[in-house]
């Protein structure tokens, strides 16, 4: 045993210390808290995982399975998957968005062609200028005939 007060070893199941004659007490061999429990290496990958855009899938899924754990077994790491999980939710609402966003601006655009082809089609080849729109007028600049040779 250590005197807490020499800093010297002395004799075990001594009371008191040889050097200065302070009481020893049992207590001052045993560390001043208890160790901490390991952390729960699910949740440690998780969390990495989350980090990484390829598979914060797969991280997202050891979050949820590694804070079960760290219920049932006491291990550290369930504030590390709840972060990882609301990481994970929040790139998958992310990622949803703009998939909806993607979808829509695509369908918009492939009835845009639709009606530019549709409109360009050589039958339906025709200027905002009509002759049945103003009489007596000619084409004054050739455009629906250019229009229908090309």
């Amino acid at each position: 045993m250590y005197c807490s007060k020499s800093g010297k070893q002395s004799k075990d199941g001594a009371e008191f210390c040889e050097h200065c004659g302070e009481a020893l007490s049992q207590s001052a061999n045993k560390p001043a808290y208890a160790p901490l429990p390991p952390w729960n290496h699910l949740t440690v990958l998780g969390f990495i995982f989350t980090l990484i855009p390829i598979v914060h899938f797969v991280g997202f899924i050891l979050c949820l399975v590694g804070r079960k754990q760290c219920g049932k077994t006491g291990e550290r790491g369930k504030g590390l998957a709840t972060a990882g999980v609301a990481i994970n939710a929040l790139l998958i609402a992310v990622l949803l968005v703009g998939l909806v966003i993607f979808a829509g601006r695509a369908i918009e655009a492939n009835r845009a062609v639709e009606a530019a082809q549709t409109t360009l089609a050589p039958g339906n080849r025709r200027s905002s200028w009509s002759a049945d729109e103003h009489p007596g007028e000619t084409d004054p600049y050739g455009f629906n005939e250019w229009l229908n040779n090309h």
